[in-house]
């Protein structure tokens, strides 16, 4: 499978090979008709959501993204490595979450700053104060995180909020 194939639309293509000769092409979401079932393909802004091998018998059973992919480079990585790899997921996660709390009590702050939304509710000033380094870095570092989290096909609402 390739995805992100054509940099000329906003399309996200992905093709399936067999033997290094491509069969199918069609943009993604899509199943591609296999001997014995589908093979269901999705992607995401951040790369490959789902790759998926779907049996007639209505089994599922997840396919390895391709090994020079960014998926399979990261795939590897958590085979060889796996105590570091969930070091690193576990990480992320904190990362997004530190995100999420950030970003609601700033917004929290900006929409109780409105004139009418104070009358109503009362004003809230939020206990969070960055430093202006944290102000970029706190957003690269959830992009980062939503990124390190897509390229293990392990992607949720969660990593879409947080980059």
């Amino acid at each position: 499978m390739r995805h992100l194939a054509d940099s000329t639309t906003t399309r996200r293509p992905a093709a399936l090979y067999r033997d290094g000769v491509q069969i199918h092409c069609a943009n993604a979401p899509v199943a591609f008709p296999v001997p014995g079932g589908v093979i269901e393909v999705a992607t995401s802004p951040y790369g490959l959501r789902r790759m998926h091998y779907v049996r007639d018998d209505g089994s599922v059973r997840m396919l390895r993204p391709h090994p020079r992919s960014t998926e399979g480079l990261r795939a590897r990585f958590d085979e060889r490595f796996p105590r570091t790899s969930a070091v690193i997921g576990a990480v992320a996660v904190v990362v997004l979450l530190v995100g999420l709390a950030v970003t609601l009590s700033v917004v929290g702050e900006a929409v109780t700053g409105i004139p009418v939304v104070a009358e109503h509710v009362g004003a809230f000033s939020s206990p969070i104060h960055l430093p202006p380094w944290a102000k970029v870095a706190l957003p690269v570092a959830g992009f980062v995180a939503a990124l390190e989290r897509s390229l293990m096909l392990r992607n949720s609402r969660l990593a879409l909020m947080g980059a």
